[in-house]
């Protein structure tokens, strides 16, 4: 049985290694809390309040982020294979040693993000309509301050 924590008040809990598997946190305020290696996988986020939160090495495959605000969170090493972030409000994330294979990231506000050592394969990227077997040349060859006037 999945637990039920709608809208439920947990800014700054610590939840580290906590099993929130399909947990419903929708709406749920988390801000500040320390999620590190907690599995969140196939959770319901939708709308929660995770700001400055610790998502270190969190799973997060397949969970619903949808409009969730991530502002500022860690989420360095995390699982977010298969998640939806549409909406979902990254300012400032760090996205260090993260893999976004299969993430849908559509209408996210990636403003100041960190993408340091990114890991990317864009054949695999569910808002492209191609399925790349290459990096094409003109991503390839990207620059990271190419990115700096970029509207995210």
């Amino acid at each position: 049985m999945e637990a039920d924590l709608k809208e439920h008040y947990l800014s700054e809990a610590n939840l580290t290694e906590a099993n929130l598997y399909q947990a419903n946190l929708s709406e749920a305020d988390l801000s500040k809390a320390n999620l590190d290696g907690a599995n969140l996988s196939n959770a319901n986020l939708s709308n929660a309040n995770m700001s400055r939160a610790n998502l270190d090495g969190a799973n997060l495959s397949n969970a619903n982020l949808s409009n969730a605000d991530l502002t500022g969170v860690d989420l360095s090493q995390a699982n977010l294979n298969g998640a939806n972030l549409i909406g979902a409000n990254l300012k400032n994330a760090n996205f260090i040693n993260l893999d976004l294979n299969q993430v849908d990231l559509s209408q996210a506000d990636l403003g100041d993000t960190d993408f340091e050592l990114l890991l990317l394969e864009f054949r695999y990227k569910n808002y492209f309509d191609e399925d790349f077997d290459e990096v094409p040349d003109e991503i390839d060859e990207l620059q990271s301050n190419d990115l700096d006037d970029e509207p995210f």
